[in-house]
C-alpha cells in the first residue's frame, strides 16, 4: 500500500511518498520547488520497487523530523534501496543505500534526479574543480551543463525570492569515485526544458567486460531553501573560530567542549566551504586521499549544539558569509520549530 508523510513549517512542506516517480516533494512559500527522484541500477529503475518500511520519527523538541524508507527492486538478483532523511526548517540531509542482494552486485548506477520545476530566474553551478560558482540565467531551455566533472553544488533562485540548493553531503569521494576507477566513468547533466530544471547524475558507468565490486554503495544528499520572507539574524555573541577540518576528532571534541562550557549563544566562525583530502578525519587512515566537504558536519553540529544550549535558553549559529552558501545562510540563523504534527502516515 502506497504511504505517504508530510513535514511542514511556517513557509514549507516537504512530502514523502513510498511510490511514484518522486520521493521526496519541497514546496516552499506555497508552491513546489524541488522533486526528488529514484536511482537506476543498471536496466531496472526503482520506479518497480516494492514497498519494506516507511518510518517516521520526531524529536521532541519539535525541530527535527526523520523519514526512514527502504524498498526492494524484485528483478534480477534483487537491489535494496535504503534512505534516512532528517528534516528541519531551512535545511535538510538524506543518505541513499544501494545494495545488491543474493550475491549480486551493484553495477552502473544513477542517482536520484533533482528536478526543480517553473521558472528560476537564475542558476549557480559549482562544479568540483572549480573556485567558485559560475551562473546562468534560466531562463532559456536546452542543455546548461553535461560532462563528467561532479557538480558540488546547484542553486536555483527563483524569481518570487525564493532560493533553493542542493550539495553533495560529506562523502565528496564516494560521488566522485568513478574518477579513481579503471574502466568506470559518470555523466552529470543539468538541462531546462519547459516544466523547469533537471539535475541528471549518473555516478557509475561501467564499460563491457569490466566487473563491478561486490559492495553496497552510501550516497549523503543536502538541500537548503530559504522563503522570500526569511530575514538575516544579528547575532548577540562574538564569533569563536575552531581551527582544522569540521570531520575531524579533534575538532569535534573542541566544539562539544566549548558548547558544554557555554551559557548563552554561540557564534561559530571561521566557516569554510574547502574541502578536505585527509583520510584519516573519516577513521579511514592508509585509504589515500578521500575528498570531503565540511557542509553536512555543520548541519549536524548545529542541530547537536542546539539541542544542547536550547536548555539554557541559548542558541548556536554560524558566522558565515553571504556569498558562503544558501545552506551557510540558513545555520547563521536560529532553529526555528516545525508545525505541529497534525498527520500519521497516511
Amino acid at each position: 500500500m502506497a504511504k505517504s508523510y508530510t513535514i511542514a513549517g511556517k513557509n514549507f512542506a516537504l512530502t514523502a511518498k513510498s511510490t511514484g516517480k518522486y520521493i521526496y516533494s519541497l514546496a516552499v512559500d506555497g508552491v513546489e520547488r524541488l522533486a526528488v527522484g529514484r536511482v537506476c541500477c543498471g536496466k531496472f529503475t526503482e520506479l518497480g520497487a516494492l514497498d519494506k518500511k516507511f518510518r517516521v520519527h520526531r524529536e521532541e523538541a519539535n525541530f527535527l523530523c526523520g523519514i526512514d524508507t527502504v524498498c526492494v527492486l524484485p528483478f534480477g538478483c534483487e537491489y535494496e534501496v535504503k534512505r534516512t532523511l532528517e528534516c528541519g526548517d531551512g535545511a535538510l540531509d538524506f543518505s541513499t543505500d544501494v545494495a545488491a542482494l543474493h550475491f549480486g552486485r551493484v553495477g552502473d548506477l544513477a542517482l536520484e534526479e533533482l528536478f526543480f520545476p517553473g521558472d528560476g530566474s537564475q542558476v549557480s553551478l559549482l562544479l568540483l574543480g572549480e573556485n567558485g560558482p559560475e551562473k546562468f540565467s534560466a531562463a532559456e531551455q536546452g542543455e546548461i551543463y553535461h560532462g563528467k566533472k561532479l557538480p558540488l553544488l546547484l542553486r536555483v533562485d527563483f524569481s518570487d525570492g525564493v532560493s533553493v540548493e542542493y550539495q553533495t553531503g560529506f562523502d565528496v569521494w564516494r560521488h566522485d569515485a568513478a574518477s579513481a576507477m579503471t574502466g568506470v566513468s559518470a555523466e552529470f547533466s543539468l538541462v531546462r526544458d519547459e516544466k523547469g530544471l533537471h539535475l541528471f547524475r549518473q555516478v557509475l558507468r561501467y564499460d563491457e567486460g569490466v566487473e563491478s565490486e561486490k559492495r553496497p554503495w552510501r550516497f549523503n544528499t543536502l538541500v537548503a531553501w530559504k522563503s522570500a520572507s526569511d530575514q538575516s539574524f544579528a547575532p548577540r555573541s562574538q564569533a569563536e573560530t575552531i581551527p582544522g577540518c569540521p570531520l575531524s576528532g579533534a575538532w569535534r571534541r573542541e566544539l562539544r567542549r566549548r558548547i558544554r562550557r557555554t551559557q548563552g549563544d554561540f557564534l561559530l566562525g571561521g566557516v569554510s566551504t574547502a574541502l578536505c583530502d585527509d583520510p584519516s578525519h573519516l577513521d579511514r587512515g592508509g585509504r589515500g586521499a578521500l575528498l570531503h566537504s565540511p557542509m553536512q558536519e555543520y548541519l549536524a553540529s548545529y542541530r547537536w549544539a542546539n539541542r544542547e544550549l536550547r536548555k539554557a535558553g541559548g542558541v548556536f549559529t554560524l558566522d558565515a558569509e553571504k556569498d558562503h552558501s544558501l545552506l551557510g545562510e540558513v545555520l547563521s540563523r536560529p532553529p526555528r520549530e516545525l508545525l505541529p504534527e497534525t498527520e500519521e502516515i497516511r
